[in-house]
């Protein structure tokens, strides 16, 4: 959706938290800023709604999200 690009330094912010490291299994492989609530459901971009996840527990965080 338009207007939900994290901002930059929130991101940095996120993956500074963790060393750029997934904070659920510790890969530093395709790891990237994820809402812990989603903006759809009233999460913001703030860093303490972010967290920092590999695309493998990304996906899987993802798909609990939805249920």
């Amino acid at each position: 959706m338009p207007g939900d690009e994290v901002p930059r330094f929130i991101v940095v912010e996120v993956m500074l938290a963790t060393g750029g490291r997934c904070a659920r299994c510790g890969s530093a492989e395709g790891v990237g800023a994820h809402h812990l609530v989603p903006l759809r459901k009233g999460g913001s971009n703030s860093p303490a709604n972010g967290v920092p996840l590999c695309w493998s527990c990304h996906r899987r965080a993802e798909a609990r999200q939805t249920d």
